[in-house]
């Protein structure tokens, strides 16, 4: 159990595992990765630091919410048996009722009891007025629906048929020897022989790099059985509708490997140095603060 009451958290060191968001958090910042991994990892606890740290765990910036919106969405429409009605008027519906969700709850401020509820970082730390940003994520919101009909993802996904579509709940574990690694694609499914992933981005095409492809490959030979060969990776960008296929050629299996070897054996490392791990070890990187969801508490930490 982690014991937050007074002084340096110490918490219990149990399962490790990888991943490339695990990766990202520590090169971030080493407090917020043990913040976001370990201090968190008893949920919410009677302990009032324990708390906070949950509720600022699960802070969302806008990018990120819009991202998880059109995901949600696009897999609800698409691996619901068919229907009727044009597949435009369905997503559209999808959107607005899981935005309009989101709203009020956020509006209700929900997350103060359950604090899985909608939160917005831009909301929370810079404090822009509700109705104000709501207006920009709304623009935001249609411009990324406007972008995903004109690229040519939705036309494609509804060639599928219901035989190919592969279902699933992010996150996916697969392994690397004796690695647990996690990954989160929105969607796979098969088609001509092969198996497909997409990823839809927040910000930048290259969150699509190497690393993610080779745990599509990983996921599809331990768990699907599939060569790799036979595996394609998309992404697709919201904010213009870029919608491309993956280079296989910039693809280099064995430089990702070593890549997350020594991601994992770096992690693993300070993970294992001792039964207990403690807040100490991992230490503040300057410059940070004020993009970290973890910034309200870690001001005020002595350590």
């Amino acid at each position: 159990m982690t014991d937050l009451r007074d002084g340096p958290i110490r918490v219990q060191a149990k399962g490790f595992s990888w991943s490339t968001a695990r990766e990202r958090h520590y090169e971030f910042c080493p407090r917020a990765y043990f913040y976001q991994y370990y201090a968190t990892s008893g949920g919410f606890e009677k302990y009032s630091a324990a708390r906070q740290l949950y509720r600022l765990k699960h802070l969302k910036t806008v990018p990120f919410w819009l991202k998880s919106l059109l995901g949600e969405c696009i897999r609800d429409w698409f691996y619901d048996a068919a229907s009727d009605v044009p597949i435009e008027r369905i997503l559209r519906r999808l959107f607005s009722w899981r935005f309009r969700k989101g709203i009020k709850s956020l509006s209700l401020q929900e997350w103060r009891e359950d604090s899985k509820k909608l939160n917005l970082f831009e909301h929370y730390y810079d404090h822009k007025d509700l109705g104000d940003l709501l207006e920009e994520v709304t623009d935001s919101l249609t411009r990324s629906i406007n972008n995903l009909f004109s690229s040519g993802l939705i036309s494609q996904l509804e060639k599928v048929i219901q035989v190919d579509k592969i279902i699933f709940n992010p996150p996916l574990e697969t392994n690397l020897g004796n690695l647990k690694i996690w990954f989160a694609p929105d969607l796979i499914w098969r088609e001509s022989g092969k198996v497909n992933f997409l990823n839809i981005l927040i910000e930048e095409k290259n969150e699509l790099n190497a690393d993610s492809i080779m745990l599509h490959r990983l996921y599809a030979m331990n768990q699907l059985k599939i060569s790799p060969e036979n595996v394609q990776s998309f992404g697709f960008l919201p904010s213009t509708g870029l919608y491309y296929l993956f280079d296989e050629n910039s693809l280099n299996i064995s430089k990702c490997i070593d890549k997350v070897t020594q991601s994992s054996s770096k992690l693993f490392e300070l993970h294992s140095a001792s039964e207990e791990l403690q807040e100490e070890n991992f230490y503040k990187k300057s410059g940070k603060c004020n993009s970290c969801r973890f910034q309200e508490f870690c001001k005020n930490r002595n350590i």
